[in-house]
């Protein structure tokens, strides 16, 4: 098995290193910080022009027809330079989730304005028990009016402050097994009942509560079956793991060229 770089993630990833060295410094990092969504228009605009919001998706959507692997090559990159975008939130939480288990009518909607550089996504899971286990979702969603209506409220969501949509998951039903009830809906930004404040983190990163107070939602809302998407949450926690991994190795990487440059 040859774990190596292939040729094109070689020439993806040199070209990452150049671009974030030359537009992304550390000034604009610690600048950053203290910037309520946490990221330029102008850097993420040209993170859209390069292909990076469309590295993992297929054509037909606006994509590259990229894999994980490609889209790896970018996280590292980000991670060593400490590039302040939505990349992870929208790619990897939103847009991935959206392939893996929407309707075509969604993923022709949502993963086309997220190759445009159009739409920033992000899911809204942990909830106050911090528990990434079906059993941990305690937020409620209930059948009204031919639609639903979600009550309940997520913790350290990445990146909610500046997005678009929201996926949010929900229990629609009780039972023995907690993995059973789970439903994901899509939440716009500005619906009425919903809550965006931010929270503070030991790396000053962009996270946010997010409150829903009888948040009304269409039944077109629903990603997948409603009661059935833990798999396609779990699915997504798992992928969303090896991202941060991934964005961490990329800083421990920066750290140790620090310490041998020193030395």
């Amino acid at each position: 098995m040859d774990l190596g770089l292939t040729e094109i993630q070689q020439m993806l990833k040199t070209s990452a290193q150049d671009f974030l060295s030359r537009e992304c410094p550390l000034t604009l990092v610690r600048e950053m910080e203290e910037d309520p969504r946490g990221y330029t228009d102008e850097l993420w605009r040209q993170m859209v022009g390069l292909g990076w919001t469309g590295v993992v998706f297929p054509e037909q959507y606006g994509g590259t027809g990229g894999n994980f692997s490609d889209l790896g090559v970018l996280l590292e990159e980000i991670g060593r330079s400490l590039a302040p975008a939505p990349l992870f939130s929208t790619v990897v939480l939103g847009g991935m989730t959206v392939l893996d288990g929407g309707s075509d009518a969604q993923k022709d909607d949502l993963i086309s304005r997220i190759c445009a550089g159009t739409m920033v996504m992000t899911m809204a899971l942990t909830e106050a028990s911090a528990a990434y286990e079906p059993w941990g979702i305690e937020a409620t969603a209930s059948e009204k009016g031919g639609g639903y209506e979600i009550t309940g409220t997520k913790l350290f969501v990445p990146d909610a402050g500046a997005a678009d949509m929201i996926l949010v998951p929900a229990r629609t039903a009780s039972g023995q097994d907690p993995a059973n009830g789970v439903s994901l809906f899509l939440v716009p930004a500005g619906a009425d009942g919903l809550r965006i404040n931010p929270m503070h983190s030991v790396g000053d990163e962009r996270v946010f509560e997010v409150g829903l107070d009888n948040v009304s939602l269409p039944a077109d809302s629903v990603i997948g079956t409603v009661g059935e998407a833990w798999p396609i949450i779990e699915r997504t926690i798992m992928r969303a793991t090896a991202a941060q991994c991934i964005q961490m190795l990329g800083g421990a990487q920066a750290v140790l060229d620090m310490t041998v440059e020193y030395a």
